[in-house]
């Protein structure tokens, strides 16, 4: 999905082009390195949520509980981005990335 939309910009961006000009895509590395993190990203959180219902349920956790906990889980990764979004605009790329690797960090050695 991701791939679609950045390639319908794509061409957005470059209007239309008759068939005898050759296309070339002169977008910033950045964007292209975005893109594949961008799908990196949504690959492993869908791929995470596919499995989570049934991962809790074969683990002892109720039906009705699962499911609710992946419907919470949903929201408030919409709310998440919308606040990420936000919090990136107001303290930059650098801060961010500061407080959320030592955050990793943390919770990794933890």
């Amino acid at each position: 999905m991701s791939l679609a939309v950045g390639l319908s910009m794509v061409f957005l961006i470059k209007g239309e082009v008759s068939k005898s000009q050759r296309v070339r895509l002169s977008l910033p590395g950045n964007v292209y390195l975005l893109s594949v993190a961008n799908f990196i990203a949504l690959s492993a959180f869908f791929g995470f949520l596919t499995f989570l219902v049934s991962f809790l349920v074969h683990s002892g956790t109720s039906l009705k509980r699962a499911s609710s906990f992946f419907s919470l889980l949903s929201v408030v990764g919409i709310a998440g981005s919308l606040f990420g979004g936000r919090l990136y605009d107001t303290l930059g790329r650098r801060s961010i990335g500061i407080v959320f690797g030592a955050n990793a960090l943390l919770t990794l050695t933890a």
